[in-house]
């Protein structure tokens, strides 16, 4: 009875230890052309790719879904299996999660809309105006911080569509998403001023077992020394 009793624990602990029986990693993402777009339940983008061979290097399982950011940060907190990506770092971010970074590396800048008028030298010149920006969004948590004002949107066409109305009078966006949205809207506006260059990361819930962090990390790493980014990059016909 005794030796069938530890036979049936070796069976239990070898089933729990097998990577094939390991619940996979869900990461949750947000619609952000050209990096994560949803068309009919099919995932495209550089980011969509970026994820893909990034697991598939660390040899781990995982699901991919789109939430809402605001609504993705928080669930990752809470859900011992979950990442978001990408997303902003910052000083009040940096102890919520675990970091695998950097996912992409992201310049901003503050748009006018067509019949704006404001000149921006410097950032202390859209002190006096309203700038949109989008839940969730670091570089909108970032300006807040920093004294502006700041009407936040669910997404960052949301926060276009209200320049386009007068709602704001400025609009701050990661350059790459503005061309995108722009484009699918047949407008070509420059920034006023490109003001921020972000780490952007993907963030994972706090108890993710830390060898599956270090062999995503690994995975990140072998991807720029061996120009997989820089070429998934001009695939894009973006430069980094």
């Amino acid at each position: 009875m005794y030796g069938v009793k530890h036979k049936w624990l070796l069976i239990v602990l070898l089933v729990c230890a097998n990577p094939a029986h390991a619940a996979p990693i869900e990461v949750l993402t947000y619609e952000v052309s050209p990096f994560a777009v949803q068309i009919r339940n099919q995932k495209h983008g550089l980011l969509i790719e970026l994820v893909e061979e990034l697991f598939k290097r660390a040899a781990l399982e995982y699901q991919i879904k789109f939430v809402p950011l605001k609504r993705a940060m928080l669930s990752v907190q809470h859900s011992k299996d979950q990442c978001v990506v990408p997303v902003d770092r910052s000083q009040e971010r940096e102890t919520s999660y675990q970091w695998v970074s950097p996912v992409l590396i992201s310049r901003y800048g503050l748009f006018g809309g067509p019949e704006n008028n404001v000149d921006l030298a410097t950032m202390n010149d859209a002190k006096p105006y309203v700038i949109g920006s989008f839940r969730g969004a670091g570089i909108g948590e970032y300006l807040v911080g920093h004294g502006f004002k700041v009407e936040l949107a669910s997404t960052n066409e949301q926060s276009y569509w209200k320049l386009q109305r007068g709602r704001v009078s400025l609009w701050a966006s990661e350059l790459i998403n503005a061309e995108q949205i722009m484009l699918k809207e047949g407008q070509s506006l420059q920034p006023k001023l490109v003001f921020f260059t972000a780490l952007r990361a993907m963030a994972c819930n706090l108890e993710l077992s830390e060898h599956k962090v270090f062999k995503l990390k690994l995975a990140l790493v072998s991807m720029y020394r061996d120009g997989f980014i820089d070429q998934l990059y001009r695939d894009y016909g973006i430069d980094i």
